[in-house]
């Protein structure tokens, strides 16, 4: 996500822009690079909105992408998701892998 190739969307796993050109959310990003060690098919994630049950196992993540209780600096008790930092937030996808590797390395990794 940090390399500049993805574009971010929301609302799916895969759109498009204006001009045609792929647009993802951050589980859509890690759906394409499962796709691309062979361990999905594009019909198998590329026209869903979320995040549909082999990719769940494989990312071992609910489907909104619940993975850590509080990781950036909140004033409350607040539980975030992928799917919440990706359509809710002004994050964009550098904030997002820096709140992954954060919840990985407190080993943060939480399911409901």
């Amino acid at each position: 996500m940090r390399s500049g190739k993805y574009k971010q969307t929301n609302g799916r796993l895969l759109d498009y822009d204006e001009e045609g050109n792929n647009t993802y959310c951050c589980l859509g990003v890690a759906c394409d690079l499962l796709e691309k060690k062979g361990l999905l098919e594009p019909a198998d994630w590329q026209e869903h909105d979320i995040l549909p049950q082999k990719e769940r196992k494989l990312l071992k993540i609910d489907s909104e992408g619940f993975f850590a209780h509080e990781p950036w600096p909140v004033n409350s008790d607040v539980f975030w998701t992928l799917v919440s930092l990706n359509d809710s937030s002004s994050i964009g996808f550098p904030g997002i892998a820096d709140a992954i590797v954060r919840a990985e390395k407190e080993k943060n990794w939480w399911k409901k």
